[in-house]
């Protein structure tokens, strides 16, 4: 006599109304607090990376659980919820001044990338990228402006998206440093 072995499967899906095993690689578990426990979804319905971690299988629901603070999330949502948390951790868009010598320091502690000059309405403008990002694509850009009244160039950084062009960097740049001159100019 043999004996048949009925193999059970739980749909780890079902509890989900808009996520299941169709189109389950288009979610993810987001960390709304940004402590680093976000993952991604496996076509069984379980916490990819974790369950990955744990060599055991963590439902969405356990995950989501013992996660407090994380959600079931698109990747379109997720990343641009992660660019807003990465914009105010890493001032993303904020220039800061420098002093020449660490400009100069970065120009030579790596090959630089984007490495850029351009001369327009008699500003000199020079960028450059690190070569390593900060996070998620975001990369710190060092510059320098000389302007005709200026004395000495000015040297700033940002940070920025690994995407941004020597002319988006030199736009933003300009407009910070034209309302630093204004307010100066105004005391």
């Amino acid at each position: 006599m043999t004996t048949q072995t009925k193999e059970t499967t739980t749909d780890n899906f079902k509890e989900f109304e808009l996520i299941n095993e169709k189109n389950y690689f288009k979610w993810c578990v987001f960390d709304k607090d940004n402590k680093g426990r976000s993952d991604g979804i496996s076509k069984h319905g379980t916490a990819l990376f974790s369950s990955a971690l744990a060599e055991k299988p963590i439902t969405i629901r356990e995950y989501l659980d013992n996660n407090k603070g994380c959600i079931l999330t698109t990747h379109n949502m997720a990343l641009k919820m992660q660019r807003e948390f990465d914009k105010i951790k890493y001032d993303i868009y904020k220039p800061f001044s420098i002093p020449e010598q660490i400009f100069d320091e970065m120009l030579c502690c790596m090959p630089p990338e984007k490495w850029e000059t351009s001369e327009d309405n008699f500003i000199i403008f020079e960028s450059f990228k690190m070569a390593e990002a900060l996070t998620n694509h975001i990369y710190t850009f060092y510059c320098r402006v000389k302007k005709p009244s200026y004395k000495n160039s000015k040297y700033l950084k940002i940070n920025l998206h690994g995407s941004c062009n020597h002319h988006q960097i030199r736009n933003l740049i300009i407009e910070h440093i034209n309302k630093k001159d204004l307010l100066a100019n105004t005391k």
